[in-house]
């Protein structure tokens, strides 16, 4: 997840010469953002960059805000574009700050690691779901990329999930 915070100078609307407008500087961030998926991240590869808050201080409609609030999150597959988006997020975050002379400040904060389930465990609950409820309700090619608290709150379960990082749960 991820906290943004940019300063600019506010001031008026009708002298927008005469502000650092943050509400522009962010929302060029936001469209930036979108591009690491779109263009720096192999198709095959799974990267969901979303921005799911956009506040500023002003709730006017003539007021340039001097700040701006930018909050999301990032999910992946694998810790190589896990890598990969933060370095871009960061290459982003600062250069459009500069380019528009705004102040930018990146809290990124880095959840939970990608979770890979290990093929034996995995195939025998797919058969007990398919005795359950039938092969026509089982849908076992579905990849997820939401958080899965199951690799930080369950590590000493057997070899039921492996992190991507290679360390076993029996491991730590």
């Amino acid at each position: 997840q991820f906290t943004l915070d940019i300063e600019g100078i506010g001031g008026h609307a009708a002298r927008p010469q005469e502000t650092v407008d943050s509400t522009l500087v962010g929302s060029q961030i936001v469209v930036a953002l979108q591009s690491i998926a779109s263009r720096n991240t192999d198709p095959l590869e799974s990267l969901v960059i979303s921005v799911t808050s956009f506040q500023t201080e002003s709730n006017s409609y003539n007021v340039i805000p001097q700040t701006v609030q930018l909050r999301g999150t990032v999910r992946t597959l694998s810790n190589e574009v896990r890598d990969m988006a933060e370095m871009k997020i960061r290459k982003i975050v600062e250069s459009t700050a500069l380019t528009y002379d705004a102040k930018a400040t990146l809290d990124y904060k880095r959840g939970y690691p990608v979770m890979v389930n290990s093929e034996k465990e995995t195939s025998y609950m797919v058969d007990v779901a398919k005795e359950v409820a039938g092969d026509i309700n089982i849908d076992n090619n579905t990849t997820a990329v939401q958080a899965r608290d199951v690799e930080i709150n369950l590590p000493n379960i057997s070899d039921s999930n492996t992190s991507s990082n290679g360390n076993d749960n029996n491991n730590n």
